[in-house]
């Protein structure tokens, strides 16, 4: 008998009583026997032996492994009622759409932990309203093993599952973040979110100094000097390394809520990286006056 990973089906919780309650082997004594339907106690010939309600019979495999003849077991079924009302507002259940009772057991079992099966119950149809609520009794089976009686949910929207609705899980390459993307999976890493976390303030005097266009005298030393990474800036330069070869300056300015920048600087500047350069698109240098007393430097 295989068991879910989270919680014990009815009929398993019954032959693990049986096992315990005997002092038997799981495997041996529950692939080698036979359990019947569960039968209430009421009305049969055991009535009069036993104050439990339900009966069921265990028999042997045929042909016969280990055991042999047969027994009866008496154990009480339990109300659905009386296992959902120990928790606080049992009555609503949030599920995505369903379309029957069954659709519901999911998030029964992973609230409540108790197991309940598609044999547990009776499927009838959900009809939902426009907002996607309904009323519904979920009528246990009278062949579940470990329950009786019905319940009665208001079904709400919600707790819809990522893997039935996230369907399409590979992507095509993305823009982010500045339209970079010839490296989308490739060797080469981004420099916008390179430099977001660096406060280049120290370096006002040098920044307020680049011109836009392609003059970057001085700009690797002030990356180098910042980000504490040696950046160099010749021509002999190899391919995807921490150059500024090639690299051009499209702005410098005052910082503006149009730019992906934080709010807690005032001052940017842009810089397109060339194509040697490890990090590719735009590099944005945020920094603020130097004898600022608000500035953090």
């Amino acid at each position: 008998m295989s068991r879910n990973l989270f919680y014990y089906t009815g009929l398993e919780r019954v032959m693990r009583a049986i096992t315990l309650a005997n002092g038997l082997s799981p495997i041996a004594w529950v692939d080698n026997c036979i359990i019947s339907k569960p039968a209430p106690v009421a009305g049969s010939w055991k009535e009069v032996t036993t104050t439990k309600n339900t009966v069921v019979k265990i028999s042997q495999t045929v042909p016969a492994v280990t055991y042999n003849g047969k027994n009866w077991v008496v154990y009480d079924r339990v109300p659905i009622s009386a296992m959902l009302n120990r928790l606080p507002d049992p009555t609503v259940l949030r599920v995505d759409n369903p379309k029957t009772v069954k659709d519901l057991l999911r998030a029964i079992n992973r609230r409540w932990g108790i197991g309940l099966e598609d044999r547990d119950i009776i499927d009838d149809p959900i009809v939902l309203d426009s907002d996607g609520k309904a009323t519904v009794t979920m009528m246990i089976h009278p062949d579940s093993y470990l329950y009786t009686g019905s319940f009665t949910f208001s079904v709400v929207p919600g707790d819809a599952m990522l893997s039935e609705n996230v369907t399409t899980t590979a992507q095509a390459g993305f823009t982010y973040p500045d339209g970079n993307i010839d490296y989308v999976g490739g060797q080469k890493g981004y420099a916008q979110p390179y430099s977001y976390s660096f406060d280049f303030t120290l370096k006002e005097t040098e920044l307020r100094a680049l011109k836009v266009g392609t003059d970057i005298t001085g700009l690797a030393d002030i990356l180098t000097y910042i980000t504490k990474t040696t950046w160099t800036g010749s021509t002999s330069d190899v391919d995807n390394a921490y150059t500024v070869t090639g690299a051009e300056i499209l702005y410098n300015g005052l910082n503006s809520a149009d730019y992906p920048t934080s709010s807690a600087f005032k001052y940017l500047v842009i810089v397109k990286m060339g194509p040697k350069c490890k990090l590719q698109g735009k590099m944005y240098l945020q920094f603020n006056d130097k004898d600022d007393p608000n500035s953090p430097n």
